[in-house]
């Protein structure tokens, strides 16, 4: 069983070693439908997020250096100093991460919406989840969670003030998934959770987790563990762009 070791609140998050390489996966990313990225805030050139080939279970380790809210207003901070936004899909957390999002002050400048798709037929019809992926492996399956994140990026798309007639997704998308109990799920033991987030260059999940404790804390843990994830995304997209402009800066120094 592989381990993650609890996160540090950042007060300027700067060149952290990206998480994304711990990820483990056995699926392929769900592809995004094409948007408009005319926005000079969608116009990041990012490479695709290339998932690895083996997955394992993931331990959970309790964060008791940080709370729901530390890790909000990290996300709300990071979104609005990047000027992008966010969308959130929940399932077993039935709304609990939209609610830590917005009790940060100002996150009506990132947080766009969101659904609860707490019915299976809702997973299908409001965030397009592949009906025979769900009738094939259930909906406590990472491929879901990745088609909930980027199903969350599109139904929160709004009209671009460049066009105004042209749907602009969320930059973010978040999609949770599990099994909070008191019975299991699909074959799947209560605890059992995947996270997926969607951004414009690709969807990939994270777990299977295994949370430890009652309904309550199942559903907690999994409101942390997405956040911070999302939180780590946020930081390596604020490195890569900061690099990316220093780069444009030498090189047009050089080309001077």
């Amino acid at each position: 069983m592989k381990r993650h070791t609890p996160l540090k609140l950042l007060s300027r998050p700067r060149t952290l070693t990206p998480k994304f390489k711990t990820y483990r996966s056995t699926h392929t990313p769900t592809p995004i439908p094409p948007l408009d990225h005319t926005s000079k805030h969608h116009q990041h050139h990012r490479a695709p997020l290339t998932p690895p080939t083996t997955r394992t279970m993931t331990t959970h380790t309790p964060r008791s250096t940080e709370t729901v809210h530390d890790l909000a207003t990290d996300v709300i901070h990071l979104l609005r100093e990047a000027n992008q936004t966010v969308g959130v899909a929940e399932s077993l957390t039935a709304g609990l991460v939209m609610s830590a999002l917005t009790s940060v002050p100002g996150a009506s400048a990132a947080f766009r919406g969101g659904i609860v798709s707490y019915a299976t037929p809702l997973k299908q019809t409001l965030l397009g989840v592949d009906a025979d992926l769900i009738a094939r492996e259930g909906v406590i399956h990472p491929d879901v969670a990745e088609q909930m994140a980027s199903g969350a990026r599109r139904v929160t798309g709004i009209a671009s003030a460049a066009t105004g007639d042209v749907t602009v997704a969320a930059t973010w998308g978040i999609g949770t998934t599990g099994v909070a109990g008191p019975d299991q799920q699909d074959g799947k033991p209560v605890g059992t959770v995947y996270i997926g987030i969607a951004s414009p260059t690709g969807a990939k999940a994270w777990g299977p987790f295994l949370f430890p404790g009652p309904r309550e804390r199942v559903r907690e843990a999994t409101v942390l563990e997405a956040l911070a994830r999302l939180r780590d995304a946020l930081v390596e997209d604020a490195d890569e762009r900061e690099r990316d402009q220093e780069y444009e800066e030498k090189e047009h120094k050089n080309g001077e």
